[in-house]
């Protein structure tokens, strides 16, 4: 017994369908799915997020840190061979202050 091929207009004739018909269905299909990809794309911006977690995460982005737990810091610590967390400062450090020793006064106090 033969196969009925569902057709794009819903004929059920027998025999295949055309290659014309093939590429309707084929890009019928592709519109349908290129829509529901659109949709669950947009659905991954509909949240908005948490304006601290925004800022710390352009914080470490800027810096070169890891945000996270400090579980987490210490791993990525751990894979990179180098430090994962803020720095005090970064650039030239800060030259010593030099503390004179205290001079005998002429005066009397």
């Amino acid at each position: 017994m033969k196969s009925r091929s569902r057709r794009r207009d819903g004929d059920t004739r027998k025999g295949p369908i055309s290659k014309s018909a093939a590429r309707a269905v084929a890009k019928d299909a592709a519109v349908r799915k290129g829509a529901r990809v659109r949709k669950s794309y947009r659905a991954l911006f509909e949240d908005r997020l948490d304006e601290e977690l925004v800022a710390s995460i352009r914080d470490a982005t800027q810096r070169g840190w890891v945000p996270g737990s400090e579980r987490f810091r210490s791993q990525i610590a751990a894979m990179l061979g180098r430090k994962a967390v803020d720095v005090p400062r970064r650039g030239r450090p800060p030259k010593p202050k030099v503390i004179a020793p205290e001079a005998e006064s002429p005066l009397p106090l």
